[in-house]
């Protein structure tokens, strides 16, 4: 994982932690209580400068980023849903330890799903978000 990768994921856990929930990078511990939220780097590719091959302008990274719900209802999503896309789509900063700058974080896709687990169904909403970084 890149440098600039681990000031983002750092960013994105301290941005969504507004939202009150457990907030985990990949996979949750299995007792996290719900709701909760997920995300996950999907791809992402450098761009580094011509004149000096060695020195990185900036990063790409796609996230899938989720609240999870032990639910069958959208409407119990709906709201979390919304406060997700609201701190993330448009949001730019430092990381908490001021190491990687966030330049910028767009909505690519929706993501919208439910999946039954042990008689449990669990339901998920959220989207693939392009976030452009660079070291500081």
């Amino acid at each position: 994982m890149s440098v600039e990768a681990i000031g983002v994921e750092r960013w994105l856990t301290y941005l969504l932690g507004y939202m009150g929930m457990p907030v985990w990078g990949d996979q949750a511990p299995d007792d996290t209580p719900y709701p909760l939220v997920l995300f996950a780097k999907l791809d992402g590719s450098d761009l580094n400068g011509l004149s000096n091959p060695a020195g990185r302008v900036k990063v790409t990274l796609d996230y899938a980023v989720r609240v999870y719900a032990e639910t069958r209802s959208w409407n119990d999503l709906e709201a979390k849903a919304r406060e997700l896309d609201t701190l993330l789509q448009g949001a730019k900063g430092l990381d908490p330890d001021g190491k990687v700058m966030v330049l910028s974080s767009v909505r690519q896709e929706p993501l919208l799903d439910r999946e039954t687990l042990d008689g449990v169904t669990y339901a998920f909403a959220g989207g693939v978000y392009r976030i452009e970084a660079q070291g500081v």
